[in-house]
């Protein structure tokens, strides 16, 4: 019996000493924290509506609250305008928080656990008027505070200092509009030639009014600015020898001197001169129009003179005189012939037929000894480039979308085994593949391949297999179709065209298709997770077991793990 109790006490002994590593180290009280009240404005007038709120700066070891508005004269609370924050019960664990609107007061208080918090809380909104006969400073604060530790059962007044909301408060002032000064600040707008100025009536503050009133009288005309236009043309010159006459314009109004009767010697000659006349064509140097007339398809341009004082126009006629030819000092030629062309108008001159040079060889051409034309090409073999297009559809079967895949494709069974061809390219890359809403892709590529010569380009019209090369990227199904490429020539001519059958069971079918197509698929392979280290959820379920067994339940599960571990 003794035996038993030993070996509980320390089981719970273990117990107690997990339990204790797991527990962090409570964090020193804070001796004191603020209080706060702030306004949502600095500055109001009578009838304004204030609105505060009340914040606790950051706090430890409370498990009560107590607090009264403390509103001072010149304001009145607004009925019913109270409200605590959202979820401030819950925010501070308490088992009851509440406002009474009697006594402004807001309280509550927690029997588990004290409120703590590092950082500030809002505890709740309230508002004020100003009333209408108030002005000067008015400060919101907060008294009756009282705080509980529900741990310690001590309670604190002392360790809550509070903030108060100040706003000031004034009267607007009342304008009365009176005054008549003539300062420039009231001036509505200036004296003109036939009307006085005429100003704001003003308040005393100097702030301007609605009403006006004139000061002083109509200025008058001032003729003496130049206007140089029909509106003030009195005599217009006839041609470039005479010079225009205008009446004079008033400087401050743009009143015409020839609409008052009290000015007319209010005129002047200006130095604008009449039009000029041009209408003479000479053909000159000093009337040429530089960069006309400079080859065979443009003629010579001239400037038109003014009849009356030899000016020279920016008008310009053109002339019968054509520029001359611009003949190619390079041969131009074809097939009958060569000569040398107008880069212009492509006239030709030396025309001529080609000079055979020596005849042709496999690697040189046969020219013409004055152009150097190719009569006969050189009798080299010939290079075929023949494109083989297909379609790739990409099936995406899981949620992940593939990385980039190179797809590779083979030529195989050629009718004709000792075919020779160049492999241009057999492969396909698909990366960033933008798949429909169905999952699927489509892709288009092409395999290139190349043959030296008509003969090896004959040797293809057997036919060939073409097949996807089986990758071992993981994720990636790779195509299983096969076709059968038969080649033929059209009209008899070396314009080879693609036939394509399918290839099903290793048997070609009858009917041609429209083409090749190879289908793939991609999955994403997920990898197993690896335990992670430190994982204490086992302290938790051997702490489980120890209470629920005893003793002998503990030795009997301790012996089975490490057996397991020393099997292991």
């Amino acid at each position: 019996m003794n035996k038993r109790i030993t070996s509980l006490m320390l089981v719970f002994t273990l117990i107690l000493t997990m339990l204790a590593t797991a527990v962090p180290a409570l964090a020193a009280p804070i001796e004191s924290t603020q209080l706060k009240v702030t306004a949502d404005k600095t500055s109001a007038k009578p009838g304004d509506t204030i609105t505060y709120t009340i914040t606790m700066g950051p706090v430890s070891d409370m498990g009560s609250m107590q607090m009264c508005l403390d509103i001072p004269t010149g304001l009145t609370y607004v009925e019913n305008s109270t409200e605590l924050a959202d979820g401030l019960k819950a925010t501070l664990g308490f088992d009851d928080v509440a406002w009474t609107e009697i006594s402004k007061m807001i309280n509550g208080v927690a029997s588990a656990a004290d409120y703590e918090s590092n950082t500030d809380t809002v505890i709740a909104e309230f508002q004020c008027t100003v009333d209408a006969d108030f002005s000067g400073t008015a400060e919101v604060g907060l008294t009756n505070l009282e705080f509980g530790s529900c741990q310690t059962f001590e309670y604190h007044t002392d360790r809550f200092s509070v903030v108060k909301a100040s706003v000031t408060v004034t009267v607007p002032h009342t304008h009365v509009y009176d005054q008549t000064s003539t300062d420039a600040a009231h001036l509505k707008t200036p004296a003109t030639c036939t009307s006085p100025a005429v100003y704001y009536k003003s308040c005393t503050c100097g702030e301007n009014g609605t009403e006006t009133f004139t000061s002083g009288s109509a200025l008058g005309h001032d003729y003496t600015k130049k206007v140089e236009n029909n509106t003030y043309l009195k005599t217009a010159a006839s041609n470039c020898t005479e010079y225009n006459v205008y009446w004079y314009a008033c400087s401050r109004c743009d009143a015409n001197a020839k609409d008052d009767a009290a000015a007319t010697d209010k005129y002047y000659t200006s130095t604008t001169a009449g039009n000029h006349s041009f209408t003479e064509k000479i053909e000159d140097a000093a009337h040429y129009v530089a960069g006309t007339g400079t080859d065979c398809q443009s003629v010579k341009q001239y400037y038109y003179d003014c009849a009356y004082c030899d000016q020279i126009s920016t008008t310009t006629w053109d002339s019968t005189t054509y520029g001359p030819h611009n003949y190619a000092a390079t041969w131009s030629s074809d097939a009958d012939g060569h000569w040398h062309e107008c880069s212009v108008c492509h006239d030709k001159k030396d025309e001529a037929a080609h000079t055979p040079g020596a005849a042709a060889t496999e690697t040189t051409p046969q020219k013409c000894t004055k152009c150097d034309y190719i009569i006969t090409p050189a009798l080299g073999l010939q290079e075929y480039t023949i494109d083989l297009p297909f379609s790739l559809a990409v099936k995406l079967t899981g949620d992940e979308k593939p990385a980039k895949e190179t797809f590779k494709f083979e030529i195989y069974d050629l009718g004709v085994e000792d075919a020779e061809f160049e492999i241009v390219k057999d492969s396909i890359t698909a990366e960033n593949i933008a798949f429909d809403e169905n999952g699927v892709a489509f892709i288009e590529g092409i395999i290139k391949i190349k043959v030296t010569g008509e003969d090896q380009l004959c040797n293809l019209t057997e036919g060939f297999n073409v097949r996807m090369v089986k990758g071992s990227t993981k994720g990636w199904t790779y195509a299983s179709e096969q076709w059968r490429i038969e080649p033929f020539f059209e009209n008899d001519a070396l314009d080879l065209k693609i036939a394509v059958k399918e290839i099903v069971d290793g048997e070609i079918s009858e009917e041609y298709a429209n083409g090749m197509s190879f289908s793939v698929s991609y999955e994403a392979v997920t990898e197993p997770e690896t335990p992670k280290t430190g994982d204490s959820s086992n302290m938790l379920l051997w702490a489980a077991l120890l209470l629920a067994g005893g003793l002998g339940t503990f030795g009997t599960v301790a012996y089975s793990k490490k057996r397991k571990e020393d099997a292991e």
